[in-house]
């Protein structure tokens, strides 16, 4: 197994992923910043990529109605995300810079992993035989 192949894995975001929030708390740490803020920043990536995994099963079980699902997850993982920084920001203002930028980090990771993970163009779908 190659070092691309492993995002490729159903299991290879969530460990690169997980591996990111304890990154984020060590540069916290490094920083002189508390940890939590840093590790709720990075766990929201893992459940806003959670919430991107459901929103496709969901999607591929209703073809008719996809990307009305599709577009609705979209909006759900944006107002989570806002969410859970915005109560960081009102209820603990100083760490909300710690937070956003951890998950600012990961998220770029995150979106890093997407791309690499992608089938090149022209490779083959993978394709599943109706019953």
């Amino acid at each position: 197994m190659g070092g691309m192949a492993l995002v490729r894995e159903p299991y290879g975001k969530s460990l690169v992923l997980g591996a990111m929030v304890l990154i984020c708390c060590v540069g916290a740490l490094a920083l002189g910043r508390l940890v939590w803020p840093a590790a709720l920043g990075s766990l929201l990536v893992l459940a806003y990529w959670a919430l991107e995994m459901l929103v496709w099963r969901l999607a591929q079980s209703r073809p008719g109605a996809a990307v009305g699902v599709a577009l609705a997850g979209s909006a759900v993982r944006l107002a989570f995300v806002a969410g859970v920084l915005i109560t960081v920001g009102i209820a603990a203002r100083d760490q909300f810079v710690t937070s956003a930028a951890a998950f600012l980090v990961t998220f770029t990771v995150y979106e890093i992993l997407r791309l690499v993970g992608r089938r090149p163009a022209g490779a083959p779908a993978r394709t599943v035989e109706a019953p």
